[in-house]
């Protein structure tokens, strides 16, 4: 059984393109009070308000400005937003050494979403050679921060064996915490280990059901699955009520 190997991952890493500044405040609010690696003070609250609303605006520079002195200082979400513009491009040349360094110390001090898009970057061919190993530590990490993506490609790595072990039972695991968390390629890939037998016992009813959630959340490869499943096996599709 094969992923196609950090598909999702790197459609998430070209979401950069568009990604908003205040992601870089949701990545730290999501952090539950024993997580919070910071408590933010209010005039730094109000220049990463400021920053952002220049983001919005598309004054680049302006918010490097006012996040630089910032990120200097070793704030968190203002580490994780210069390594997003400078991903970007946004306020200088797109320059991925950079964001790699701004990531590293956003994720050190517990960001788990500069956690997650490191494991995307060295998983890519922008710093050179792919380094997996590198990879599966950083979403090892971000998983252990219930980062719903960062645990679902970990399964995808542990599964396939690529930067560390081969953990098929881990793998499960792993996808089927991230797709309790409601992320719709864990809930996809749950159903096609259910329809396969692969890392679980075959169970068409479970797989109709996580097939039917993916589905539910967007995922158009899961409404194919359906349709192969209700023909291959008609029992596995709803049955017609009595009268």
């Amino acid at each position: 059984m094969k992923f196609g190997m950090f598909v999702y991952s790197l459609v998430l890493c070209g979401a950069l393109a568009v990604a908003p500044l205040a992601t870089a405040h949701a990545a730290a609010a999501k952090s539950t009070p024993a997580q919070a690696p910071q408590q933010i003070d209010p005039a730094t609250q109000e220049t990463l308000k400021k920053a952002a609303d220049a983001f919005e605006a598309k004054d680049f520079e302006g918010a490097k400005k006012l996040l630089k002195p910032l990120a200097e200082k070793g704030d968190i979400m203002a580490t994780y937003a210069m390594g997003l513009m400078a991903a970007r491009g946004e306020g200088g040349e797109k320059n991925m050494k950079e964001a790699e360094s701004w990531w590293i110390k956003s994720a050190n001090a517990g960001n788990p979403q500069a956690q997650f898009y490191l494991g995307v970057l060295y998983a890519g061919d922008d710093l050179g050679p792919r380094d997996l190993t590198k990879t599966r530590q950083w979403w090892t990490k971000a998983a252990g921060m219930k980062h719903a993506d960062a645990i679902y490609n970990l399964g995808i790595l542990m599964f396939e064996g690529e930067g560390g072990p081969k953990d098929e039972a881990g793998a499960v695991k792993r996808f089927r915490e991230a797709a309790n968390m409601k992320h719709p390629g864990a809930q996809f890939t749950m159903g096609r280990l259910y329809a396969e037998g692969k890392g679980v016992g075959k169970d068409l009813k479970q797989a109709k059901e996580w097939f039917t959630k993916a589905a539910a959340a967007g995922v158009p490869a899961a409404k194919e699955a359906l349709d192969a499943l209700s023909k291959s096996a008609p029992e596995a599709a709803p049955k017609a009520k009595k009268k």
